[in-house]
């Protein structure tokens, strides 16, 4: 017994070096120093509360924002830029625009276009071109110096208002020589209108290019202004007397033309009367009789169909086509405008 002792205690030291001794235990102060220390590692209340507090989506965005840090940009597209509306520019109300009626070209290298011609310069007072279209043997018969020439057929042209072509015919033709038969109006300033049917001699100039009248003309122009001895005896006339009228600004012969009758349906007072005729034909620069066909005339009534053409001070032209009713007021001894 005495000799297992030391064995049993060689034993237990070599046990004793094989596991670490413990700790001493720490006093009062030791532990609470070692609590103060802990705690100011640790993460502060407020930064415990961030750490725990969940994070917030915006729902709109899609992307977490912090709180505590800045917001981080969304996927929001940029604002588009307020659309200035300028309002449209007024456009101006422009009229229908109704074409003049064109002159036609009539060529003086034809015979029957170079009465035209030689017509359409008379018109527009070409003088100097028309005398120079005259035959020095046509003007030592119809306008010689004796009946004052150059002058006097000025002077004689300047009497009439225009004149109206209405037919040509070519009733011969023999290399440099022309016959033609003419219907025409002659529309005065004194409002007269003289319609005739004409027969012109014609020469041809072959250097100059053009017709001329020629000195065998029987009557070729007249030399002297027809007196109005009395009104115009045929309806056809009549037409040609009133519109040469109104192209002459005759108001108050041309309302004297027109019946009660007809006054009540087309001038009443209440449109005018005078007044607004004489309005509405201010307005009208012209106007053109193309063709009159009377198409009855008996016992003092009778109808005529009439093409016009109707010049317009501001530019426009139209054409119409109107058939009117004539009376024969024996009063006036003329013809009258009427409704029936």
């Amino acid at each position: 017994m005495k000799r297992l002792l030391p064995v049993l205690i060689l034993l237990l030291l070599l046990l004793s070096a094989c596991f670490p001794q413990a700790a001493p235990t720490p006093s009062a102060d030791v532990l609470a120093t070692s609590v103060v220390q802990t705690l100011t590692a640790l993460p502060s209340q407020t930064e415990i509360i961030r750490l725990v507090t969940p994070v917030v989506y915006t729902p709109t965005a899609g992307l977490p924002t912090l709180t505590s840090q800045a917001p981080i940009p969304t996927n929001t597209p940029p604002a588009v830029p307020t659309q200035v509306i300028i309002p449209p520019t007024p456009v101006p109300y422009v009229p229908p625009v109704v074409y003049p009626t064109a002159i036609p070209a009539w060529s003086p290298t034809y015979a029957d276009q170079f009465i035209h011609y030689y017509y359409q310069r008379i018109n527009a007072r070409d003088y100097t071109t028309t005398w120079s279209l005259l035959t020095d043997a046509f003007k030592a018969a119809v306008n010689s110096e004796v009946s004052g020439g150059y002058a006097g057929y000025v002077n004689f042209w300047n009497t009439v208002q225009r004149v109206d072509i209405y037919n040509v015919t070519i009733t011969s033709w023999d290399g440099y020589y022309a016959t033609v038969v003419v219907n025409m109006v002659y529309n005065y300033m004194n409002g007269f209108v003289n319609s005739s049917s004409q027969t012109f001699h014609l020469f041809y100039n072959s250097v100059r290019g053009t017709w001329m009248f020629d000195s065998a003309a029987a009557a070729p122009l007249p030399t002297a202004i027809p007196t109005p001895v009395s009104v115009p005896s045929y309806p056809a006339d009549f037409i040609y007397y009133y519109f040469n009228n109104i192209n002459l600004r005759n108001y108050t012969l041309t309302w004297s033309l027109l019946s009660a009758s007809f006054i009540a349906n087309n001038n009443p007072p209440a449109e005018g009367g005078y007044t607004g005729y004489v309005n509405y034909w201010n307005s009208v620069s012209r106007v053109d009789v193309t063709y009159i066909t009377v198409t009855s005339n008996s016992g003092g009534y009778a109808e005529v169909a009439v093409g016009l053409v109707f010049n317009y001070v501001s530019g426009p032209v139209t054409s119409g086509n109107p058939h009117y009713h004539l009376v024969y007021n024996y009063g006036i001894g003329n013809w009258q405008f009427y409704s029936p």
